[in-house]
């Protein structure tokens, strides 16, 4: 345990993937655009998508690979056969 709020230290990879979840679309905005974020033509919309696409998929990727390579767990898929809704027991691993 490496701090009360902190369980574990995967938590941790999720505080690093919570800073690249808003650092990359403000990156990726400036990189590709001159002006400021708005939303007022076509292009500005086509490129927020894309922008929003590649941020997600890559903070899905940072958090599934580094998981794996580097506390070998795999993200948990909760279910229950039980009821609606699951329980937090059906999601340890």
């Amino acid at each position: 345990m490496l701090l009360p709020c902190f369980p574990d230290w995967s938590s941790i990879l999720g505080v690093v993937a919570n800073f690249i979840a808003a650092f990359l679309p403000w990156r990726l905005w400036h990189l590709f655009s001159p002006e400021l974020p708005n939303l007022r033509s076509l292009k500005n919309i086509g490129l927020f998508a894309g922008i929003c696409l590649v941020s997600a998929l890559s903070v899905a990727w940072f958090l599934a690979f580094g998981l794996y390579i580097f506390f070998g767990q795999s993200i948990p898929m909760c279910s229950s056969t039980t009821s609606d809704f699951p329980s937090r027991s059906a999601c340890r691993c």
